[in-house]
């Protein structure tokens, strides 16, 4: 089962300015392709932090690294310039991206002028510039382009932290391009009991045991007075430890 690690740049999100929805998107869509999401971090708009949180991340050798947010045009979007450090790579503006921004803002209508003045052009750059031998992940509203790059193991693809920028390019382009395979099968079961959640720790940690390959999770929904015990894995073997949650507990479906 592949596994992926999302990074979160912004000092809005850690400062509490805006809550961050990009993650919570992200892990939706990659459980439904059956890739494990094993790690989530927020990072601040410091490159040095940015820089040290990728190299964490590719020792971890996840099968992806989905870094969110920092490629816009203004100097506190440092994004790009982290991820050159962290992959030993200088920073370029390829002819072709050049070209793209160009036809982009003569179809857009905005920022004319701005990349014959070297000065004025600078913050129009920034959102193309990324390191050397990444491929571009074009974007389909906005004019950020996001990046991918194989390292070692792991796939690197950095987006837009615009929540429908992201959105577009993970669902236009990036689950197309680079998460193409079909997703494995795997089955999901929810219970619902009422119960004091501390009287169902024998049973799940018998089955917990037993079942190595099953995720069992228990979640108290304390405003409606319940828990939500949920299975996770191949379809027999979840059904089996369905089947022994029921006899065991009286837990009945939800759904």
């Amino acid at each position: 089962m592949a596994n992926a690690i999302v990074v979160i740049v912004g000092d809005e999100i850690l400062e509490g300015h805006i809550q961050d929805t990009n993650s919570h998107y992200l892990a939706k869509r990659l459980y439904a392709r059956g890739i494990d999401l094993v790690r989530i971090v927020t990072v601040s708009d410091v490159v040095d932090d940015i820089a040290a949180t990728l190299e964490d991340c590719l020792r971890r050798r996840p099968d992806f690294i989905f870094v969110c947010g920092g490629i816009g045009p203004t100097p506190d979007d440092r994004t790009y310039e982290a991820v050159a450090m962290a992959l030993q790579k200088p920073l370029i503006v390829d002819p072709q991206d050049e070209g793209w921004m160009k036809a982009r803002i003569a179809k857009r209508g905005y920022g004319q002028g701005l990349l014959d003045d070297p000065d004025k052009a600078e913050a129009l750059l920034r959102m193309i510039r990324r390191p050397e031998g990444t491929h571009v992940i074009d974007n389909p509203i906005g004019a950020a382009l996001g990046t991918a790059a194989r390292h070692g193991p792991s796939t690197l693809i950095v987006l837009p932290g615009v929540p429908r920028e992201l959105c577009a390019m993970m669902e236009q382009v990036v689950e197309p391009r680079i998460l193409a395979q079909p997703p494995p099968q795997r089955t999901r079961i929810e219970l619902e009991i009422v119960a004091e959640e501390a009287r169902l720790y024998p049973i799940l940690r018998e089955l917990e045991m037993k079942n190595p390959t099953v995720k069992l999770g228990s979640y108290p929904q304390d405003d409606r007075g319940r828990i939500i015990l949920r299975i996770q894995g191949d379809a027999t073997a979840a059904e089996a430890v369905a089947a022994r949650l029921i006899a065991a507990t009286g837990a009945r479906r939800v759904g």
